[in-house]
């Protein structure tokens, strides 16, 4: 999904998702008598595809994040995200692939992480996190001597975000 390095429990956890192993309550009520099959965020059924694309929760996040994309980077066409893209990530996109289907894998992540833990999924919140993650990856390309590679992916989102106001 993504050629940018990101970390092995990143990589571990789309892994899961891909090969629909990731712990959903529906596969979970499947082992576990104490585990209901309905979504705790709404009474839908909690598949894999609910999970991360059609749950009330995260639907306006995914919308907010296709018109964040379509803010920030300079593309001669609208990106979209459907569920497909989002599971799987953008396949059809020229420009800017590898670091659209970054920010959907992180996002899927922080995601992940909210509903872990019962909290609320605020789009602001997870810019901010993509911004600190993306400061990571910086000063990892800084150590490695190799700052210029991390401008030439990542300069079309990184920039814009950290540049001071005029």
């Amino acid at each position: 999904m993504c050629k940018i390095d990101c970390k092995p429990k990143i990589q571990s956890f789309q892994y899961s998702i891909i090969h629909q192993y990731f712990p959903c309550n529906l596969y979970l009520s499947k082992w576990r008598e104490d585990v209901l099959s309905k979504c705790n965020f709404c009474d839908n059924i909690d598949t894999l595809i609910h999970y991360f694309t059609e749950c009330k929760v995260v639907t306006t996040f995914w919308i907010q994040l296709e018109h964040w994309l379509n803010n920030t980077l300079d593309l001669d066409e609208k990106i979209t995200l459907d569920g497909c893209d989002i599971m799987l990530g953008k396949l059809d996109q020229k420009d800017y692939i590898n670091v659209i289907n970054f920010v959907i894998i992180q996002a899927k992540w922080y995601i992940y992480c909210k509903k872990l833990n019962s909290n609320n999924i605020v789009f602001n919140e997870f810019i901010r996190k993509l911004m600190y993650r993306l400061n990571i990856e910086k000063h990892r390309y800084h150590l490695k001597d190799d700052i210029e590679s991390f401008y030439e992916i990542f300069d079309c989102i990184y920039d814009k975000q950290n540049r001071p106001n005029t």
